[in-house]
């Protein structure tokens, strides 16, 4: 049973319809972010809760998974989130929230490096498959192996992230079993 948190974000686009959806993404994000060039317009050096910090840049995801593996909902499946460029139309992102505080280089060289080694844990890895696993369902998506796919899958040149630590091949496994 998913442990879920309602936190909306007003950043999003349109309304989709059936059949519009056909894409999971999944995303990796510090779960704390110091802010070094005051992107977010409050500060320079400010730590900021990952679900604070999408909302300050004007991005969102339809859902965080937390360490904890709590989810937070952010848009509503049905809606565009901000999330990964040409796919939104199409797709539902979830962001994986690494335990601890980082700047973007830290987590960037973490991700490409693999250290640490585990960034990404059992409750968070399980309550995303099912998550995934529920949007699949109400959004009539294949449970299969193509309709998962990691930003970096989708924008190689740009994108790290969920970086090489996330168990992708047992994570896709887990969701089409």
């Amino acid at each position: 049973m998913l442990n879920l948190i309602d936190i909306p974000n007003a950043n999003h686009g349109a309304q989709r319809g059936p059949g519009e959806i056909d894409l999971l993404v999944i995303h990796g994000h510090g779960e704390w972010v110091v802010d070094l060039n005051n992107d977010g317009g409050l500060g320079r050096g400010r730590i900021w809760h990952c679900t604070d910090w999408l909302r300050a840049i004007g991005l969102s995801v339809h859902a965080w998974c937390l360490p904890d593996g709590r989810i937070v909902r952010e848009v509503d499946s049905w809606r565009k989130a901000f999330h990964a460029r040409a796919f939104n139309r199409r797709s539902i992102g979830m962001e994986f929230a690494v335990p601890g505080v980082w700047t973007y280089d830290k987590l960037q060289r973490a991700w490409r490096t693999g250290h640490p080694a585990q960034l990404y844990t059992d409750l968070q890895l399980e309550a995303g498959v099912e998550w995934f696993r529920a949007r699949a369902v109400e959004h009539d998506i294949p449970r299969a192996a193509a309709s998962v796919r990691t930003h970096r899958q989708l924008d190689p040149g740009r994108k790290t992230d969920p970086g090489i630590q996330f168990p992708l091949e047992s994570f896709v496994a887990e969701f089409t079993r």
